[in-house]
């Protein structure tokens, strides 16, 4: 009985053993061949980027359609101008 329960015993201490070795072993192989950490970093700089760039491109655009506007204003204030002075004369 006492046999039975030493080896009982062994055997179950050198599973566990060897199951936490084996996963210890497992998770520092998934550490060397895993991508590396910062791309988590990346990821979110080059989202931040996009997020920027399509504010930028909005803005610019904006600022594109103001300036259009302002000198067809000034132009067609440069032609009421002449128009008037050519009345007037």
């Amino acid at each position: 009985m006492l046999k039975r329960m030493r080896w009982l015993t062994l055997g179950a201490g050198l599973g566990a053993g060897a199951s936490l070795w084996l996963q210890r072993r497992f998770r520092s192989l998934l550490d060397r061949y895993a991508p590396v950490r910062g791309t988590a970093n990346v990821l979110g700089t080059a989202r931040q980027m996009r997020r920027d760039l399509r504010t930028a491109w909005r803005d610019g655009k904006r600022q594109m359609h103001d300036a259009e506007q302002r000198l067809r204003d000034e132009r067609d204030r440069r032609w009421a101008e002449r128009r008037h002075r050519r009345e007037a004369a």
